[in-house]
């Protein structure tokens, strides 16, 4: 069993409002109020989470015509609560946003939906989605110039928050009047300034009690901060990035929701291999003078310069002249060849070292892509849809969520075999072997176990929840949550989820108290046998509904496939045997992981916030039991079930004689979609992304 410590990143509880009172009306008649799949219907609201009193509006200048059902989020302060309304808008009277604030009780001061300014007199039709959130600005009217700046804050309690930054100095402390508030007691009141400059950032601590760090370094001197750089505050981290430009999306094409289309996946490439450390080549052996060998031919030249003739000895020299010269050519060929191989080892050793840097910045940079912080989370659903729900099933990293920034070990992958390590090459690895501050991860494939302080361990729930719902559609995920009647109000803000929405029976698979668990257990069991959902993730607020075996909840987990629980538990209440990770959360905001080793955690008015964002979103890959398009139809399905060769020699007479190529593709609202490659030709362009079915259209055209 192993166990790591990580920096945690947390969300807040959503304010409870009471139960709606009769609907207010303006106009001259009511509107019909039809509850479409994706719409919450008024008994969503009964729990007191989406609305309050005057918070049921409808809106109609004309007569009786369809509408759409929103449910908007009215942002408040720091002292006011958010406030959610349900609001029917009808289309074709093409009220404005103006009408709309004017039916809502509020002022008309300067309003921004969705975080951009808008004019009172812009239709609502074409601005309104469901879960868009408005915020009304007391005294002076935002700033139109556009911001190009935001600080988000990954980890702590207020992880998930974004702010965006004007030109100059920002004030980030827990002081309510700070530009940048930050609500954690290991904060200082005036704790950090932030200067933005032509894009760039630089930061200065302003003598706050636990300092400002980026890295290893600690800001107590005004210092440049890259974008990418996870920046400590206290107990807490923040990061900051650029803000791309926005546009406001159209609620007018699917009646205030959104298909989101997503793109084909660029997954992160991986780890990639290097080259293993180089072993240090030794040096050249130097050899020796032969002493014998010079001694013999001397000897023997001095007996016969005295036997014969003196000038033999002269002959005796050239023998020791010749060895001593080999002998000092050796040594400096000894000495050219040292210095090649210590420059050659010094050069290898330094691209090793050059090669480790840059697997360990690439292994960072893929474990960061892989797992997006609670203020990535936030800039997709704000910003950049094309990272929501990016997530299939059949991905590698489905149901991999963070909970946290903490250090793991790393060893990088080589290319061959790494054999005889110096001591300097393991010195650098040794050196590069720990990464800290990257996201700390858990496989919710399996159940997980949170065991904490109530508060903490919800702010836990909640930071996995919002991660689950952002990175994984409801095509491939289906949330559920059980409690009890006691903390219904901490769970409310998931029925914004389009996950939590089953649209066969049309309700929100958020439930408390045994009787509704029961029939939500009963309800999703008996449709388990057409349930194309990959994987079902139950949030279980509570230990004791899955004490034993025979709990409805263990029998929801038995009976459909990919189905597995996140269970909630108090410090020291017992985990049920099957919560395969088990995480423990201190009061610190350190998360302690066991099997498999992983560690995140956030409030309820953030969960709330980014939950509402993303109502206005529909899978079109999800199944629905109210759509009117069939998941797929077969060929034979299309031509008739009762084809042989005498009703095909049939069609290829009726065929000759209309002139006419008449095939059919597909089935639309009417029915069979027919195309004429006669009329409506002569050519054919068949386009879309790998896999999505051209060459299935080609051979439905040739069949």
């Amino acid at each position: 069993m192993s166990e790591r410590r990580a920096r945690t990143s947390s969300i807040s509880a959503a304010p409870t409002l009471p139960q709606p009172s009769s609907p207010i009306r303006t106009g001259r008649a009511s509107t019909r109020r039809a509850y479409r799949p994706g719409a919450t219907a008024p008994d969503d609201f009964a729990n007191g989470a989406l609305c309050s009193p005057r918070s049921a509006v409808s809106l109609s200048f004309m007569c009786v015509h369809t509408s759409m059902d929103l449910r908007l989020l009215l942002l408040g302060s720091p002292t006011t609560p958010d406030r959610a309304v349900l609001v029917a808008v009808d289309d074709l009277a093409h009220p404005t946003i103006g009408a709309v604030i004017t039916a809502l009780g509020l002022p008309l001061a300067p309003t921004s939906i969705d975080g951009r300014r808008v004019d009172p007199d812009q239709p609502a039709a074409e601005l309104l989605v469901d879960g868009a959130t408005i915020t009304q600005h007391a005294g002076q009217p935002p700033s139109s110039a556009p911001s190009a700046v935001g600080v988000a804050v990954v980890a702590g309690p207020d992880a998930g928050r974004i702010t965006h930054l004007a030109e100059g100095a920002t004030l980030v402390g827990r002081d309510l009047s700070a530009a940048v508030v930050i609500d954690d007691r290991t904060v200082s009141r005036r704790h950090l300034e932030i200067h933005v400059i032509g894009g760039g950032v630089s930061l200065h601590d302003l003598g706050s009690v636990n300092g400002s760090r980026a890295g290893i370094q600690w800001l107590s001197t005004p210092a440049p901060v890259a974008f990418d750089a996870l920046v400590h505050v206290g107990a807490s981290s923040i990061r900051f990035h650029s803000i791309p430009a926005t546009t406001l999306p159209s609620a007018a094409a699917c009646g205030g929701r959104i298909a989101l289309v997503r793109p084909p996946r660029q997954q992160p490439r991986g780890p990639q291999p290097i080259a293993p450390p180089p072993r240090a080549q030794g040096a050249s052996r130097l050899i020796a003078i032969d002493v014998v060998s010079i001694a013999v031919p001397v000897l023997f030249a001095l007996l016969m310069a005295v036997a014969f003739d003196p000038r033999f000895a002269l002959m005796g020299l050239i023998g020791p002249v010749l060895a001593v010269s080999n002998h000092i050519g050796q040594r400096r060929r000894a000495r050219r060849d040292n210095a090649r191989r210590e420059i050659s080892d010094r050069q290898a050793r330094t691209r090793f070292r050059n090669d480790l840097v840059a697997a360990r910045a690439a292994h960072e940079r893929d474990l960061h892509e892989r797992t997006p912080d609670l203020g990535e989370i936030a800039r997709r659903i704000d910003h950049d849809v094309a990272g929501l729900w990016e997530r299939r099933h059949a991905h590698d990293d489905f149901l991999s969520l963070g909970v946290g920034f903490g250090a793991i070990e790393w060893t990088p992958a080589f290319t061959g075999e790494a054999r005889d390590i110096d001591e300097t090459a393991r010195a650098l690895l040794d050196q590069h072997r720990l990464i800290d501050d990257v996201p700390i991860v858990i496989d919710a494939h399996h159940p997980v176990g949170i065991r904490g302080e109530p508060t903490d361990a919800l702010a836990l729930a909640r930071a996995l929840v919002v991660q689950a719902a952002t990175l994984h559609g409801p095509a491939d995920l289906r949330l559920v949550v059980a409690t009890t009647d006691a903390r219904s109000a901490e769970w409310a803000w998931t029925a914004w989820l389009p996950h939590t929405h089953d649209p066969r029976a049309d309700t929100r698979l958020v439930v408390a108290g045994e009787v509704a668990l029961r029939e939500m257990v009963e309800q999703l069991l008996g449709a388990a046998q057409g349930d194309d959902v990959a994987h079902t993730v139950v949030i279980v607020d509570d230990a004791s509904l899955v004490a034993n075996r025979a709990t409805p909840i263990r029998q929801l987990l038995a009976g459909l496939r990919g189905a597995t629980a996140i269970v909630v538990a108090s410090p020291t209440a017992p985990l049920p045997s099957l919560c395969h990770t088990v995480i423990d959360v201190a009061a610190d905001m350190v998360v302690t992981v066991t099997v498999p080793a992983r560690a995140s955690i956030q409030r309820s008015v953030t969960a709330t916030r980014l939950a509402a964002r993303m109502a206005r979103f529909v899978d079109p890959e999800a199944s629905s039991a109210t759509a009117s398009l069939p998941a797929q139809v077969t060929l034979l399905q299309l031509l008739g079930n009762d084809i042989d060769a005498s009703t095909i020699a049939a069609r290829w007479d009726a065929s000759r004689a209309a002139a006419s190529f008449v095939v059919p593709i597909g089935v639309d609202g009417d029915g069979p979609l027919m195309i004429d490659l006669v009329h409506d030709g002569p050519h054919i362009l068949v386009a879309g992304t790998t896999g999505s079915g051209k060459s299935e259209l080609l051979r439905t055209l040739i069949a």
